[in-house]
């Protein structure tokens, strides 16, 4: 058969349709379509015939749906058809997306258009991959253009696309800080979510300072859009806890807690009670916590807990943290979608690994120090990484030193274990090298 590209569609279709021994009027009823329309089309009567017709022909004759799409975006310029077909490929040929993108932004004159109107159709796409290609291919458009506009809003999208792999958080939060040189070409509201967004990645990092600078920038442009102004509220609080300074986490948690959102509420006690464990209030602090345990949203769970067990590790409270450990399986079970809240799984983990050790349980610390580790890889917490890791040797030195009687089967399974932990952090470097 001759090379596709070569091929008028009529001839495409005929070559097939004798190929797979049908006739018109069989092909049209397995294609939904009249043997006068396919007549035509094999015929050549039809110059440039309807994309869904095409579609509709290649489904059945099982033509290279990529060819097909080429063929057709090739000699396509109607920027709705071009449009459609973009959908199309999609879910269909994802290998062509940008390909197509291309002939749409270049079927019409009108940049501004054509631009905005490919913007809004990647916003609603799924797949990350696709859209993070498309995102890119609008910022490079739009520099060559002299379109600022769009190139500040397809690197903002970029940036909240790519932060999402979690292996990267620090050289993405590098290159979303360079998007703050166009920030000024940016509407007010996606310049306050930018704002935001830098800062809370910039909390994950434990940059609190900056992570303070980045969240006051978008309270200073007072957004519409209340709950982000209160999450950047939330978020200077937090950061000023983090950074000791009480008496300022004390300011902006009164301005915190004037915002009736649910999670604000929690997290007004929670800031209210790391306050007074900084102030050595530890009793008003655990009542607190203990309230809030069984009134919270499941999202809040992990928190409270890890702030309840280390309070009681560090009070030696065996019993108040062996009565949190009937949370473990909901902990486990609820998914965890923000780099902040992998990194409390982690801490959860670690701080079950020193519960154990003060038991003098041996095995289950190491078990859960070495699921911290893998966790803290995910994130990129190289330092809490290497903390458990370092717990690890430190119970394998001292079991070879014969205070946790040592024997052959119990040297076996930490190394299995400790084996587990390298084996996840070479899957995780080697996925990291891939991307």
């Amino acid at each position: 058969m001759e090379s596709l590209q070569s091929l008028s569609f009529g001839d495409l279709i005929r070559n097939y349709r004798y190929e797979a021994n049908l006739s018109l009027t069989q092909l049209g009823e397995l294609a939904g379509l009249s043997k006068g329309t396919i007549s035509k089309l094999e015929n050549g009567e039809v110059k440039r015939p309807d994309f869904k017709t095409v579609h509709a022909l290649a489904k059945v004759l099982q033509i290279p749906f990529d060819d097909i799409i080429e063929k057709y975006a090739m000699m396509e310029n109607r920027s709705d058809v071009l449009l459609s077909i973009l959908h199309t490929t999609v879910e269909s040929a994802p290998s062509l997306s940008v390909k197509v993108a291309i002939r749409f932004l270049h079927s019409v004159n009108k940049d501004s258009e054509v631009v905005e109107e490919l913007y809004r159709t990647t916003e609603g796409i799924q797949n990350a991959s696709i859209k993070l290609s498309l995102f890119t291919l609008i910022g490079n458009y739009a520099r060559d253009h002299g379109m600022m506009h769009y190139v500040a809003k397809g690197l903002m999208q970029q940036y909240l696309i790519e932060r999402d792999d979690f292996s990267k958080l620090r050289s993405t939060y590098q290159s979303g800080r360079s998007i703050l040189y166009f920030a000024g070409f940016l509407p007010k509201e996606e310049q306050a979510l930018l704002y935001y967004k830098l800062g809370v990645h910039a909390f994950y990092l434990r940059l609190f300072q900056e992570s303070m600078e980045l969240c006051a920038k978008t309270v200073e442009l007072k957004p519409a859009n209340d709950r982000l102004l209160a999450n950047s509220i939330g978020i200077i609080c937090d950061a000023n806890c983090e950074l000791g300074n009480y008496d300022l986490a004390n300011f902006y948690l009164q301005q915190y807690s004037k915002f009736s959102y649910q999670h604000v509420k929690e997290n007004v006690q929670l800031l209210t009670a790391t306050i007074y464990t900084a102030k050595e209030n530890t009793d008003d602090a655990i009542s607190i916590l203990r309230m809030l345990l069984y009134e919270c949203q499941d999202q809040s769970i992990l928190h409270i807990v890890n702030e309840l067990m280390d309070l009681y590790l560090k009070t030696e409270n065996i019993p108040g943290a062996e009565e949190l450990l009937q949370h473990e399986e909901k902990i486990t079970t609820i998914p965890y979608s923000t780099p902040y809240r992998q990194s409390e799984l982690a801490r959860f983990y670690k701080l079950m690994g020193d519960y154990f050790f003060m038991k003098n349980d041996s095995e289950s610390s190491v078990k859960y120090y070495i699921k911290s580790a893998i966790d803290y890889v995910k994130v990129n917490d190289i330092i809490n990484e290497h903390e458990c890791v370092g717990k690890v040797k430190q119970e394998l030195l001292e079991a070879a030193n014969d205070r946790k009687k040592l024997t052959d089967e119990y040297v076996v399974r930490l190394s299995q274990l400790l084996d587990t932990y390298i084996v996840e952090a070479q899957r995780l470097i080697v996925a990291e090298s891939r991307k």
